[in-house]
């Protein structure tokens, strides 16, 4: 007769099964799922503006994995685990498996199961540890997942943590003035001739909707770094290389910055990671920074000179002519 030794995990596997459920019953003791299966259905009775709400439909009643093989991820053997009474090496013509249903029809495809009842305990132990649990990190992925754990204590301060994101993002926006605004709309190439009330709008709809890019992005280095280099192509003081994706000097050809891999982002965000990551990254940008301010200073002293107004001088010589200087 067959005998097959059920729920034969390392000691380690074990250990590692409590904590998380400890961790994820927040201290109640309940332990909650999310059916992943759904139908989407349109209730006419629900339509707004002409347009039909989709609504999810979960079965009255689903059947939960009551055995199956896993490998444990320490000892790296083939376990059989399931739910049913006894334990230890059965003889399998007298397992008597624990089968279960649960409804979720009216609870948006959850369930909870409570690990104070012994019974429910046993389905915690098996759910966490089941190829078919999606957010279980050992499971078997060719095998498609039917249902999730709830992680609400890692859910509730990631939520948390978001919003002091979205908060610290929108204050820093109001406290921008046109100065940093102008120089953030610089850094991220929009058009030179915003108006102050429509720069002002698109930076606070991207503090809104990407918070965590727009605080990078507001970063006084990062920002330096795109405003200095794209003062330096546009002034044909370096040049981008595109073949060999690098940024040289224009007039020496120069090699002052070799860019990281592309990754689908633009050369002024590729060029912030960069220097960001290397050693002499201040260097590099000093070199831009100090090109770009001599450019303006030579450029601001020629203008000034072409702009001298000549001044009138009496030539003692001629009498009462008048020379200009």
């Amino acid at each position: 007769m067959t005998k097959t030794p059920f729920n034969k995990v390392s000691e380690k596997y074990k250990s590692e099964i409590d904590a998380l459920i400890a961790h994820i019953s927040s201290g109640d003791g309940i332990v909650r799922f999310q059916f992943l299966d759904h139908l989407a259905s349109i209730d006419p009775m629900d339509v707004k503006d002409n347009s039909a709400v989709k609504k999810m439909l979960y079965p009255v009643g689903i059947d939960l994995p009551v055995r199956e093989s896993i490998t444990d991820p320490y000892s790296k053997d083939f376990v059989e685990i399931a739910v049913f009474s006894g334990s230890g090496y059965i003889e399998d013509k007298d397992i008597n498996y624990s089968y279960k249903s649960v409804n979720t029809s009216q609870s948006h495809g959850k369930f909870l199961l409570d690990t104070k009842r012994i019974e429910d305990a046993k389905w915690v132990r098996q759910l966490l540890m089941s190829n078919y649990c999606e957010n279980n990190q050992y499971r078997d992925t060719s095998i498609l997942p039917k249902f999730r754990y709830i992680d609400e204590t890692s859910e509730r301060n990631y939520r948390m943590s978001q919003r002091n994101v979205r908060y610290d993002s929108l204050a820093l926006h109001r406290v921008m003035g046109e100065k940093d605004m102008r120089l953030f709309g610089a850094s991220m190439m929009w058009d030179d001739n915003l108006t102050y009330d429509e720069l002002n709008d698109r930076i606070g709809e991207m503090a809104e909707k990407f918070p965590e890019e727009f605080l990078r992005l507001s970063d006084a280095k990062d920002r330096d770094a795109r405003v200095y280099l794209m003062r330096a192509l546009n002034s044909s003081l370096v040049i981008y290389d595109d073949k060999n994706d690098k940024i040289k000097i224009a007039e020496s050809g120069e090699v002052i910055c070799a860019l990281d891999a592309s990754d689908g982002k633009n050369v002024l965000t590729r060029f912030v990671d960069t220097i960001a990551r290397q050693k002499n990254g201040d260097d590099v940008l000093s070199i831009i920074k100090n090109m770009v301010d001599n450019s303006i200073r030579e450029k601001k002293k020629a203008a000034d000179g072409l702009n001298k107004v000549p001044v009138p001088k009496l030539n003692k010589d001629k009498g009462s002519t008048i020379e200009l200087e």
